[in-house]
């Protein structure tokens, strides 16, 4: 899976981005108090909507829901196919009932701030403020090739009564993993997977010094292929 086979999608591990997620909700919409005095960490005038594909992104919402204790919204569609998963913590926390939880799974086309104040809006004043959390690798560009460590998430500017946030997730391999994989094996033949190459990194007609595929099949050894 060549998904991210060029240098400057080296994003952080998925764990690594699901905690600053976790806490960048709680910097955001932590903090709240009810009139009995308890603690709760996401006021019900907010909706959080986390962003998916047919598949995936699963891990950042269970982790918000479960540091917060909240039940996920999806529609029956979604929840077919999550029930699919035989994931027991996941499945025990969704809900049918959107008014019963702030936290949302929705689809990616969603996560525009005008398409997000509508969906916010449908549920006639039951929230006030919305933010649309969307994982992504393509909204990391390490061009800078910054250490892993020095990696931080800033939260979104929230305009009005709505935001988006861009994370760097996904469930395809990053550059680096890519890279320490190939590193550790030998083979005969790489065949990329995806090509989303707009540019000339794995083009073998240019300098070999910027072909990826090259670099990688230089590293070849006499070890035993797999």
């Amino acid at each position: 899976d060549t998904t991210y086979a060029h240098p400057k999608h080296t994003f952080p591990p998925q764990d690594q981005v699901i905690t600053a997620c976790v806490e960048g909700c709680r910097k955001l919409l932590g903090g709240n108090y009810d009139p009995q005095g308890q603690r709760r960490l996401v006021p019900l005038n907010w909706l959080i909507a986390v962003g998916s594909y047919l598949i995936g992104k699963e891990r950042i919402i269970l982790a918000i829901a479960v540091a917060f204790d909240l039940l996920i919204y999806a529609d029956s569609r979604k929840r077919s196919i999550l029930r699919l998963l035989d994931w027991p913590e996941l499945e025990d926390r969704l809900t049918d009932d959107p008014l019963l939880t702030p936290l949302h799974l929705v689809s990616m086309s969603l996560l525009g701030k005008k398409k997000l104040a509508d969906y916010m809006d449908s549920f006639n004043g039951r929230f006030t403020h919305i933010l649309g959390i969307r994982p992504t690798g393509w909204t990391f560009d390490n061009s800078k090739e910054e250490p892993e460590d020095s990696f931080t998430l800033s939260m979104p500017k929230i305009e009005g009564n709505s935001g988006v946030w861009p994370v760097p997730y996904s469930e395809h391999s990053s550059y680096r993993e890519l890279d320490e994989f190939l590193r550790a094996i030998s083979f005969h033949q790489m065949i990329p997977t995806v090509d989303n190459w707009s540019d000339t990194i794995l083009d073998s007609r240019r300098n070999n010094s910027s072909n990826l595929l090259a670099q990688w099949a230089s590293r070849r050894t006499n070890k035993r292929t797999y």
